[in-house]
């Protein structure tokens, strides 16, 4: 076989990977200008769903441009290295030894039907600032729960399903105190006692014992508490994912690890640093897409605003990282995320991410030399994260919307100075008129 036909082998192998994972978007100039398509070819390609954009573009490469694997394979190294990593892992294995790892099968009519929606249920309640509902649906699972201890005939199989579902309203419980900023979470014992007892309870203990392990790191790095010792839970739960498929619990994890790092990052801001968070986010959305395509939408969406923050030196919480130099292409690739998320699914995006999505404009506005628009587009921000209550990104919203405020008023200052001089000279001129003549009238008698 020759080395053109093992590569399509291989593509083929992973085209659902693939298919799922790279978005046009991103890569969409480097293909162009590694000369693998022309822009009208690109056009072809492009469709208005991103699955099927990807689709259409690993079927250019098996049907019609096999030479041209190696390149697109070069070109996914920037922002796909996982999937290059599993693409020569897998090439490998085929023509060598093959290496095979029995993974957990979590993939259960159950949790497709009833504990990943009621999740995802609550993380769009908490992200919108729609707390009644959310505190509601979660005291409704607390109290069935309480209930099916008192029942002596209740089967293994629904307490199973039970505690499936009161972990799913816990583990939301503890997003949402960190969506608000609650750097008291760490201390909260009972509620990490709890986690952790019903996660031995569910269908699936050790996924739900990583999702314990991630929050509670995470937790600790939000107290305030050394990154060494919060980062050991993360990296543990980073570590089950040799048993545990990806899915919507493992894309949180890479998100969690995303933001950790975060941290690290705006202290040391560095080039590979930023590219190794992208690729870390890039890696997520494909997590987060592998079970369900509407979820997975909903979690690309959020990341793809994360990435176009990072582009932009906008830290974790909003606030612009001093020592990060914005490049031309990494502001182009930010402004172009940001288009795209505006004008498909703005109707779609929770308050939380139309906040960060604001922030994001205000400071693309702002590197174009546009005061008004990056003004107004800080103002809307803090609309939001007044709306949604997320105090932390809103300290940081406060100071660059007085921040942008007194630039303005100089902006103003600066450019109707002549007018308002010419108007304050008529003005006097007016009055020594109208003094003069008052004085002339009088005088006489």
């Amino acid at each position: 076989m020759e080395e053109n036909e093992k590569f399509v082998d291989i593509l083929t192998d992973c085209f659902v990977e693939f298919r799922d994972s790279v978005d046009l978007l991103i890569i969409r100039g480097d293909l162009i200008q590694g000369r693998v398509f022309t822009p009208t070819q690109i056009k072809d390609i492009e469709t208005p769903v991103r699955s099927k954009s990807s689709e259409n573009l690993l079927m250019e490469f098996i049907d019609k441009k096999p030479s041209h694997i190696k390149s697109f394979l070069k070109i996914l190294e920037k922002d796909y290295n996982f999937l290059v990593q599993t693409f020569y892992t897998k090439f490998s294995e085929r023509y060598g030894k093959v290496h095979n790892q029995m993974k957990l099968d979590i993939f259960t009519n159950y949790r497709k039907q009833h504990s990943l929606p009621l999740r995802h249920k609550l993380k769009l309640l908490s992200h919108r600032g729609e707390i009644s509902e959310f505190n509601s649906i979660v005291a409704s699972w607390e109290e069935k729960w309480e209930l099916s201890l008192k029942e002596e005939s209740i089967s293994t199989e629904r307490k199973m399903r039970l505690a499936d579902m009161y972990f799913m309203t816990l583990d939301a419980q503890l997003e949402h105190r960190r969506v608000m900023c609650d750097r008291d979470l760490v201390n909260d014992k009972l509620l990490f006692t709890k986690v952790r007892y019903i996660a031995s309870m569910t269908s699936q203990p050790y996924l739900s014992y990583m999702m314990y392990l991630a929050r509670y790191g995470s937790a600790k790095r939000l107290a305030g508490m050394p990154f060494d010792d919060s980062i050991k839970e993360v990296e543990e739960a980073l570590s089950r994912f040799a048993l545990i498929p990806a899915c919507r619990e493992t894309g949180i994890v890479l998100y969690i690890y995303f933001n950790m790092l975060s941290s690290i990052y705006e202290k040391k801001p560095s080039e590979s640093e930023r590219s190794r968070l992208l690729e870390l986010a890039r890696k997520a959305i494909h997590h987060f897409g592998r079970e369900d395509e509407k979820m997975g939408e909903d979690f690309r969406r959020m990341v793809l605003t994360k990435i176009a923050l990072v582009k932009l030196g906008i830290g974790v919480f909003g606030n612009h990282l001093k020592d990060v130099c914005v490049t031309e292409e990494n502001r182009k690739k930010a402004g172009d995320i940001l288009h795209e998320i505006g004008t498909k699914y703005w109707d779609k995006l929770e308050d939380r991410w139309k906040m960060f999505f604001y922030i994001a404009k205000s400071k693309v506005c702002e590197l174009d030399n546009d005061l008004p628009k990056a003004h107004l587009s800080i103002a809307k921000a803090s609309t939001f994260s007044s709306k949604g209550k997320f105090v932390g990104e809103g300290v940081n919203i406060k100071y660059h919307y007085n921040r942008l405020s007194f630039q303005w008023k100089i902006f103003l200052l600066k450019k109707y100075s002549h007018s308002i001089i010419v108007c304050t000279m008529f003005l006097y001129i007016f009055y020594l008129f109208f003094s003069f003549n008052l004085e002339c009238l009088f005088g006489e008698h």
